[in-house]
């Protein structure tokens, strides 16, 4: 009898441990990515050189060129942009079957924006590394001028499942830097609410340990592709309001810690924090990806704050004084304690407001745009 008591003793101790504490690996594949994610894909700068890359065997015959190559673990693939006679980028040819060879592969013309910039879409990229068929891949280039680098944005990443409760999210990982490599990756994505989409309140730090609900949970990229996920529970739990879907970083002493909004409201342990970095994303009417990204200086007790601070509205002052020695002033007013606020539409970083000043003839005397904070 008191072994067997020993034995039902140590299973609820194991059932007991498992629900505080627990770890989950997904595995991540090289996919092409849904529209709705690669709002969020990094634009990279890369430099174009002159030297022929080593896996280019044949290309077109022309009078100037430049060259890219781009790795993906162990493949490369490369392209070689036509000049014309100022240097500037003409056309693109790329390697989109990785068999090193241009001749057969299509001339990009490329799309004229503004006066220096041209934008080249390679839609399609059907290559082998090692035994895995990569399909559908593809990407953006955008040049300047006859400027040696050029930026180019890519539509896939590494993409797996997670589960959050009974719920399995998909979580993307993005090439930063264009490696083939998720070993040295920073950030990862989360599609919290199943959506589809990605607002900046889903991006997850790696190796920083974050809160979601009521528990602790650890990202970090182990051997292989492969996403670990460990997760602890804590006991002692408060709840503060959040408006909108939310990732917000707040200071404990010395320790930084991030937190997840669930269910409208971020959850901490009891205790005393000051709040960092604050995210709210939410979706508008017309179905575009809406993000505030502040900072706050508010100091937080999950026992008695009742909910987070938001700068709406936003309010931009201006001071103008009839004396031109006097000049003029300038503010963006917010919430008490609120600053450096940038919004966001669809990942891209909306512009200020822009301001003219003119004298009683209609004359323009000044212009500027307003600086949040």
């Amino acid at each position: 009898m008191k072994r067997m008591a020993e034995v039902l003793g140590f299973l609820f101790l194991s059932l007991l441990l498992c629900e505080f504490l627990w770890a989950e690996d997904s595995h991540l594949e090289t996919v092409k990515l849904e529209s709705g994610l690669v709002i969020r894909a990094p634009s990279v700068q890369i430099r174009t050189t002159s030297v022929q890359p080593e896996e280019l065997k044949s290309v077109p015959d022309v009078k100037r060129s430049s060259f890219i190559r781009l790795k993906f673990g162990e493949k490369s693939l490369c392209g070689m942009f036509v000049l014309d006679g100022a240097g500037r980028y003409r056309s693109l040819y790329f390697d989109t079957n990785g068999d090193g060879d241009l001749t057969n592969e299509e001339e990009l013309k490329g799309v004229a924006e503004g006066d220096s910039k041209k934008v080249f879409e390679i839609k399609e990229c059907s290559f082998k590394v090692g035994e895995k068929e990569m399909k559908g891949l593809g990407f953006v280039v955008v040049t300047s001028g006859d400027s040696i680098n050029c930026v180019l944005k890519a539509n896939w990443g590494w993409k797996g499942q997670i589960k959050f409760g009974d719920a399995e999210r998909t979580v993307i990982v993005f090439d930063k830097n264009l490696d083939g490599s998720a070993k040295d990756e920073s950030e990862a994505w989360i599609d919290f609410d199943g959506d589809g989409r990605l607002g900046l309140a889903e991006m997850v730090l790696l190796d920083e340990k974050f809160l979601y609900g009521e528990r602790e949970y650890l990202f970090r990229i182990a051997e292989g592709d492969v996403l670990r996920i460990e997760s602890e529970k804590a006991d002692d739990w408060k709840g503060v309001k959040s408006p909108y879907e939310g990732l917000m970083s707040v200071v404990k002493g010395e320790e930084v810690i991030y937190v997840k909004s669930l269910d409208g409201a971020f959850y901490l342990p009891k205790g005393k924090y000051k709040v960092g970095n604050v995210l709210f994303s939410k979706v508008g009417e017309d179905g575009a990806v809406w993000d505030m990204m502040y900072k706050s200086g508010m100091e937080l007790d999950p026992e008695n704050t009742k909910e987070i601070q938001t700068p709406e509205p936003l309010k931009y002052q201006l001071s103008v004084s009839p004396d031109e020695n006097s000049g003029f002033t300038f503010s963006l007013q917010t919430s008490a304690g609120v600053w450096n606020v940038s919004l966001y539409r669809n990942g891209e970083r909306l512009g200020n407001p822009k301001v003219l000043i003119k004298d009683e003839s209609g004359k323009t005397v000044h212009q500027f745009n307003f600086t949040p904070g």
